[in-house]
C-alpha cells in the first residue's frame, strides 16, 4: 500500500529507490487540504522540530515554469504536483528546501495542524503569477515576486494602496 503523499503513478514515473524512497513524506505526517485563508496547502499532522527532515521530494524534470513547479537551475524546473508544488508561501518561512537533494527541512518547530511554508524567493528567479503576500510575518514584502523579478503593475498598484482588492484572478487557487 501506498502511504506517501504521492499517487502510486507519479511514483512509477519517478522511480524513487534506496534512501529516497524511504524518506519520502508521508500521509501519517502531512496532508493536504485547502482552507479559505490559504488555498490548497501541505500541513503537519505531526510536530516537527527545528532542523528535522520533514521528506523527500519527487519531481520530474521540466524547462519552464509553471504553477507547481519550483526552480533548481536557470531554467531547469521540478514539478511536483504533490507535495513541494503545495507549500504555501512565508516571508518568515518554517521549511526550506534542498533543490539539489530534493528534501525539505524544517526551519523551525512546526506545531501539528500549521501549514508548511516556505520563501518563493528563495528559489524562484521569476513566478508563475505574482501575488499579494497575506502571511503576516513582521518581515512581509506584501507582494510576492521571484528573487530576480520586478513588481509587476498590478503589485505597484496593490503597494500603492491604489488597488483595494487584486483582480480576480491574481491569488491563486494554490499559492504556488
Amino acid at each position: 500500500m501506498n502511504h506517501t503523499l504521492y499517487p502510486r503513478s507519479f511514483l512509477d514515473r519517478c522511480k524513487p529507490s534506496g534512501e529516497a524512497l524511504r524518506q519520502l513524506p508521508s500521509r501519517s505526517a502531512l496532508t493536504k487540504r485547502t482552507t479559505e485563508e490559504c488555498g490548497v496547502g501541505i500541513y503537519a499532522r505531526r510536530p516537527f522540530h527545528r532542523g528535522e527532515l520533514i521528506g523527500s521530494f519527487l519531481a520530474l524534470e521540466i524547462n519552464e515554469v509553471n504553477q507547481h513547479s519550483l526552480q533548481r537551475a536557470p531554467g531547469d524546473y521540478l514539478y511536483d504536483p504533490y507535495f513541494v508544488g503545495y507549500l504555501l508561501h512565508s516571508c518568515d518561512p518554517n521549511v526550506v528546501l534542498d533543490m539539489h537533494q530534493q528534501t525539505v527541512y524544517c526551519l523551525r518547530n512546526i506545531a501539528a495542524g500549521e501549514p508548511l511554508m516556505m520563501d518563493y524567493a528563495s528559489t524562484e528567479d521569476s513566478l508563475f503569477r505574482q501575488f499579494p503576500c497575506a502571511c503576516g510575518a513582521p518581515n512581509c514584502r506584501q507582494w510576492v515576486t521571484g528573487r530576480a523579478e520586478p513588481v509587476n503593475s498590478e503589485g505597484w498598484l496593490f503597494l500603492t494602496g491604489q488597488l483595494i482588492a487584486p483582480p480576480a484572478g491574481i491569488l491563486p487557487a494554490a499559492s504556488n
